[in-house]
């Protein structure tokens, strides 16, 4: 049997862990079924994201999916998810 290696492994940090927990089930399958379908297999996951200003802690990447929002950190094989947020969708905010 083939195996497909993946390039990256997505750690979360715990507040981003219990955004996820504390999540409805369909939304944070949507939120898994992203990173393991664009993120993991990315070859380079900042093509997927848009940097944010460079900060005295290092350089964090902003990414925009299915209402959601997400700060990761990418270092070496690893992408680590800092801040997951839900948003409204647009044509919710009155």
């Amino acid at each position: 049997m083939w195996r497909k290696r993946l390039a990256w492994a997505v750690e979360f940090e715990a507040g981003a862990a219990l955004d996820l927990a504390a999540m409805e089930r369909p939304a944070a399958r949507r939120v898994i079924e992203f990173l393991r379908g664009q993120i993991v297999r990315a070859h380079d996951p900042r093509m997927l994201g848009a940097a944010l200003p460079e900060t005295p802690l290092g350089v964090f990447w902003r990414y925009r999916t299915q209402g959601f929002r997400m700060v990761a950190r990418i270092d070496d094989a690893r992408f680590t998810v800092l801040v997951l947020r839900q948003v409204a969708p647009a044509h919710a905010i009155a």
